[in-house]
């Protein structure tokens, strides 16, 4: 990872304007824009900010445009940008585009135009460009500790040279009083599925597991209920068919190595490919998959209302530990439960748009500690949807990526120090006070959201993507405490 974006993020140009909005007394949150296709920058919008991204053959980090005036006239809002001509500033080939951003607090709910302003690098004219902004009410997804018919674990790691190392444990229980199929799916930390396997969870029981032992095969052995409800569990056998795990190929998957059949990447290595890291999700499924890596993008396992191979039955729990022995580190938390009500969430979770399933926020808050008792100061934990696509190990996506935007506050509050950390990960830690996040408070609160970026002809398309965070502090070598991060913005709306 780095502190900038490739080849696209350069700087962030907050305003924090007091000026005169639409009169009404409905507050809602910026959700979406429409960009004007034929414009020379792009508009993308998050929670109660405006973003301005300049084409990379307009202005750019040495000709950087500077914010003249910003204002709200009713559902209007212009932002007028100037270069300083007279510098004799000239734009190199192939330098990254300037974006500047403006704050625009909390608007009235309703539909905006959004016009820029900006002259063109030739001619010194200005030109106009318009977007739509749509401001919709802030609804609340209810994200809460309940059984769910899906339930993440968002980050695990597992030391592979040292069997006495960090590993991650993890337990799912079931609410209900008979037995319960459950489907679970090894990602990498790119998003690729690595392996699956089935396993019963009892009546009123839990199913334990150590990441560790996953991945070298040694899986649980289920067998189905003596009665099993009409029409679930017909391929199911006894006892449940496991699949055979390549211990090479798993490795490689995990730990950003060539593959050995491909040759591509499925990951990002970290710790120099040591650490194994990804994620893990469990559903509540109908019928067994057998031996076969079967996931959730597959046809069929996901139909609306619940009709598929996954099932709308709310029945899962758990927690999970990440344990480092050689430190005396261990933190837990529960599993991150996403509820399936298929007359709520019509927008889609992180796997797809007819899976009934809770989305999960795209921004969240939690403390920071880096100091005091705290001497190892303040890791977090973040988990982010979509997939980064395999890849020649080594190479650079170029055309798409992944942005971690953070805003962080001393603890008296005040106005927010921003951060940006681009990534191909999914699942990852990031240090607090580290060479990624140089926050300048030893002690506050730190916002953390991401983006998706897609490289285009004309503007690069923007887009937030949902986003789980936990942070843990740390004593060196004395002791740790895993804590909550809170949702501040939902992908819900009304609908």
């Amino acid at each position: 990872m780095s502190s900038s974006m490739k080849g696209l993020w350069i700087g962030v140009l907050w305003v924090v304007p007091w000026l005169a909005a639409p009169a009404a007394t409905e507050a809602g949150v910026i959700f979406f824009s429409i960009q004007d296709p034929a414009a020379h920058w792009s508009i993308p919008s998050s929670r109660d900010q405006v973003g301005i991204y300049f084409r990379e053959d307009d202005w750019h980090d040495t000709c950087p445009p500077e914010l003249e005036s910003f204002t709200i006239d009713g559902f209007q809002i212009v932002i007028r940008f100037m270069v300083d001509r007279d510098s004799g500033c000239v734009p190199e080939s192939g330098t990254t585009p300037y974006s500047g951003t403006a704050r625009v607090g909390r608007l009235p709910v309703g539909d905006y135009t959004v016009i820029v302003e900006a002259p063109d690098f030739t001619t010194g004219e200005i030109e106009e460009t318009r977007a739509t902004l749509e401001v919709v009410e802030a609804v609340q997804c209810g994200l809460a500790h309940q059984p769910a018919a899906t339930v993440l674990l968002p980050y695990f790691e597992v030391d592979l040279e040292n069997a006495d190392g960090r590993t991650t444990l993890f337990s799912v229980g079931n609410v209900r009083q008979e037995p319960v199929l459950a489907h679970a799916v090894v990602w990498t930390n790119w998003g690729n599925p690595a392996l699956s396997f089935d396993f019963f969870v009892p009546a009123d029981g839990v199913a334990s597991f150590n990441v560790r032992d996953v991945l070298s095969g040694q899986l649980i052995e289920t067998v189905p209920p003596s009665d099993p409800p009409e029409g679930q569990y017909e391929s199911c056998t006894d006892p449940v068919t496991l699949p055979r795990v390549d211990e090479q190929e798993l490795r490689a998957l995990l730990t950003g190595q060539p593959h050995p059949l491909d040759g591509l990447c499925y990951s990002s290595a970290v710790e120099e490919g040591e650490l194994a890291t990804g994620y893990i999700t469990v559903d509540v499924v109908r019928d067994c998959s057998g031996a076969e890596l079967r996931t959730p993008f597959d046809p069929g396992y996901f139909v609306d209302l619940g009709m598929g191979v996954a099932t709308n039955d709310n029945a899962l729990v758990g927690d999970f530990a990440l344990v480092d022995p050689s430190n005396d580190f261990a933190q837990g938390e529960t599993l991150v439960p996403l509820v399936a009500d298929a007359e709520r969430f019509g927008w889609p979770s992180f796997y797809r748009t007819d899976d009934n399933r809770m989305p999960l926020p795209v921004a969240m808050r939690s403390r920071f500690l880096t100091g005091g008792i705290f001497t190892g100061g303040t890791d977090l934990l973040v988990w982010m949807e979509s997939r980064t696509q395999p890849m020649e190990c080594g190479a650079e996506n170029r055309n798409q990526g992944y942005l971690i935007k953070a805003e962080s506050r001393s603890q008296s509050g005040g106005l927010p120090q921003t951060l940006s950390v681009d990534t191909d990960q999914h699942a990852f830690r990031l240090t607090v006070g580290g060479d990624e996040l140089p926050v300048e408070s030893r002690f506050g609160m730190i916002d953390v959201g991401a983006r998706h970026w897609v490289s285009n002809p004309g503007p690069p398309s923007i887009r937030l993507i949902q986003t789980w965070m936990m942070p843990i502090v740390k004593a060196d070598s004395r002791f740790s405490i895993g804590l909550e991060g809170f949702p501040i913005e939902d992908f819900c709306r009304d609908q």
